[in-house]
């Protein structure tokens, strides 16, 4: 089986004051949550990566801009990481509290089950 590996998205110590790193499931969904909190142009010598979505979660989060959201998350998600196949992505956008979540469900190749991933937009 292969074994992919990524510094944990939180940045922590393991308890040996090592960098935590994100290991198989983990570190495709830390894959996804840096795809999505990476601005497209942010990266000098990588100006496409990453994704568009934020300037779009500080409008109000209609059905339609839902749908665009969840659709720009998919091309993003599954451009950057050929290993994710996105199966469903719920946009939740809390008024209260200013809050959007996007909640994607995704397979990964070579895997039999579906993984759910929360991912905070702004």
């Amino acid at each position: 089986m292969i074994k992919w590996f990524d510094i944990h998205q939180n940045i922590a110590l393991d308890g040996q004051g090592n960098i935590k790193m994100a290991i198989n499931v983990d570190a495709v969904k830390t894959s996804i949550f840096q795809i999505l909190h990476t601005r497209r142009g942010s990266r000098i010598m990588h100006p496409t990566f990453g994704s568009d979505i934020h300037g779009m979660v500080f409008d109000k989060i209609t059905p339609d801009l839902g749908r665009m959201i969840a659709n720009e998350i998919k091309t993003d998600v599954e451009m950057w990481d050929p290993r994710v196949s996105i199966t469903n992505i719920g946009v939740i956008s809390d008024p209260d509290t200013h809050q959007t979540v996007a909640e994607i469900n995704f397979t990964i190749n070579g895997y039999d089950e579906s993984f759910l991933q929360s991912v905070p937009l702004n």
